[in-house]
């Protein structure tokens, strides 16, 4: 996606390895970040702003859950789960 988040990859996954959990560095789709970002945006103006990073991460985990039920998803699978978790949330007020 950019070179921030590839070698931050790298890095988890060197952790990971030291902490007696290998893995793959992880990939990041940049539709799948836009929604990812745009969840936490929604989150962060319709509630508590300090939600955002845990609800990413909570996000992120059911991804992780979905794709080990089903390794078939595709990126667009999870951008429309994305979407459809976001559109369930508190909407932030219109700026007006």
């Amino acid at each position: 996606m950019n070179a921030f988040f590839d070698e931050f990859a790298v890095r988890c996954a060197e952790i990971a390895s030291r902490h007696r959990a290998p893995i793959d560095a992880p990939h990041l789709n940049a539709a799948v970040a836009r929604e990812l970002l745009e969840l936490t945006r929604v989150v962060a103006r319709g509630s508590e702003r300090q939600f955002a990073p845990l609800a990413a991460f909570v996000a992120g985990q059911s991804i992780d859950r979905m794709m080990r039920a089903n390794p078939a998803l595709e990126d667009q699978d999870i951008v429309n789960f994305l979407q459809e978790l976001k559109q369930t949330l508190p909407q932030p007020e219109a700026f007006g």
